[in-house]
Parts: C-alpha cells; sequence; structure tokens
C-alpha cells in the first residue's frame, strides 16, 4: 500500500510539473482533472482532488464538465461555501462572457438552497440576465426570484418579476399568467400608487380573457378615477357586450350615453 501511495504521489508530481510548463489553459485543466482523479479514485483523498479541480475552475470557468464535476465534490465533502467562492473568483475572470450567466446562476442556487443566503442570491439570479441590470429570461431563476422576493415582503421588486414571469408564460399556462398579472395590478393599484401599471396589467389580461368581468369592472374605477373619457367609454361597451341581461347593463347604457352628452356639452 505504501509503494503505490508513492507510485500515485509521483504520478502527481509529475502531473504537477507538467502543468508549471504548460501555457494552454485548456490543457492545464486536463492535467489538473488527472490530478483530482487520482487524488479521489486511488488515494481515498476527496479534499485534495477538490483543491486541485477548484485551481482548474478558477483559471479555466467555461468548461463545463469541469464545474459539473466540481459541484460533484463539493456536494460529497459538502463544501457548498468553497464552492460558492470558487464560482466568485470564475465570476470575475469570465467579465461579460456570456458563460457567466450560467455560473451566476449556479451560484445563486447554491447560496440560496446550500447556504440560505437569499438577500445575495438575488444578486445573482439578476445577475443571470442577459443584459447587465436586466431580469433573466428564464423562468428557472425568475421563479427562484419571486420565491425569494416573497419572503422579503420586496413588493416593487415582485412585481417587476412576476410582470417578467407572465411576458414568458407560454399561452397553455394562461391561468397562471392571469394570477401573475392580477397580483400586479392589485399591487400597482393599492400599494405602489401606479394606476398606469395596473391599467396595463389588466389590459393584457383582455388580451386573452376578455370577457373577464372582474377586470372590466377594475378597469371601469380606474379609467374613470384618472378621466379618461374615451377609455371609459370602450370599457362601458365592452361591459355592456358581456352582461348579457344583467339589470346592470341598463347602469352600462346610461353612463356611456351621460359621457357622450358631457362631451358634446
Amino acid at each position: 500500500a505504501y509503494q503505490a501511495a508513492q507510485r500515485f504521489a509521483q504520478a502527481i508530481a509529475a502531473l504537477q510539473s507538467l502543468m508549471a510548463s504548460e501555457q494552454d489553459a485548456a490543457v492545464r485543466a486536463k492535467l489538473g482533472r488527472q490530478i483530482a482523479d487520482i487524488y479521489a479514485n486511488n488515494m481515498n483523498d476527496p479534499a485534495n482532488a477538490y483543491a486541485a479541480l477548484e485551481s482548474c475552475f478558477t483559471e479555466y470557468p467555461k468548461d463545463a464538465q469541469l464545474r459539473i464535476e466540481l459541484e460533484k465534490l463539493a456536494e460529497q465533502g459538502n463544501r457548498w461555501a468553497d464552492l460558492a467562492n470558487a464560482y466568485q473568483a470564475a465570476l470575475s475572470v469570465l467579465g461579460e462572457d456570456p458563460e457567466s450567466r450560467t455560473i451566476s446562476r449556479r451560484l445563486a442556487e447554491v447560496l440560496e438552497q446550500k447556504l440560505g443566503q437569499g438577500e445575495q442570491a438575488l444578486q445573482y439570479y439578476k445577475a443571470a440576465g442577459s443584459v447587465a441590470g436586466e431580469l433573466p429570461d428564464d423562468l428557472e431563476s425568475l421563479q427562484a426570484m419571486e420565491r425569494l422576493l416573497r419572503q422579503q415582503e420586496n413588493i416593487p421588486d415582485l412585481a417587476l418579476v412576476l410582470e417578467r414571469i407572465a411576458a414568458l408564460l407560454p399561452d397553455k399556462d394562461k391561468k397562471t399568467k392571469k394570477t401573475h398579472l392580477l397580483e400586479v395590478a392589485t399591487y400597482s393599484e393599492n400599494q405602489m400608487g401606479e394606476p398606469d401599471r395596473a391599467i396595463r396589467a389588466y389590459e393584457q389580461i383582455l388580451t386573452f380573457d376578455p370577457k373577464d368581468k372582474d377586470v372590466l369592472a377594475a378597469l371601469d374605477q380606474l379609467y374613470e378615477s384618472l378621466g379618461d373619457v374615451g377609455k371609459l367609454a370602450e370599457i362601458l361597451q365592452k361591459r355592456i357586450d358581456t352582461a348579457g341581461v344583467s339589470p346592470q347593463v341598463v347602469d352600462f347604457h346610461l353612463r356611456r350615453a351621460k359621457l357622450f352628452m358631457e362631451e358634446l356639452n
């Protein structure tokens, strides 16, 4: 066993010597992976295996397979804090490279799910956006942000995320889209004092559910409070068209007629 350990140690030393003289980062990463493999599978030394792989990943973070292997070792050794640090170091190397979006999202997931650092995780979920400063364009990241923002009761940012989710949801998810837009409208009208934003959310709902009586009623109240006669007349007509034989239809007709009379006068 001692002789075998000696041989493995010599093999590692030889690989490290090759790495020291190698200029190509991809080749260095390949050599580092071999070193990590010897530590993990031949010497039962997961700590040094992780250290070897982390060193390579920090230098060559665009290697997706290297990242996957590093995550496996982090899970085996419960080294999530070290992995988070490695991801942060990798982001400083990547700069504006598109791969930084993937690393940002994985870092956010580690911070949230493994380290319980939700507030810091939000920063990296947002960094997964396609353009700096914008929200991400994948539903998985957005839904994670939604969860964290609900926990923090951060209504303004939550409304932004809900709007983004609603915009990205496919047509088959109209129920969820509607729920999110209704929530945005409620927050905008009642908590953020943004009636125009509430109107936009309600109007979006009408594009796929034009007969929703509650939405039409909400728009009726908003347009009336803003004094937008033209839009109010349009909504009253839609309420007439969807009212059927309801007694309210008479009131809708009278109100619409009154608007036109006021315009004439």
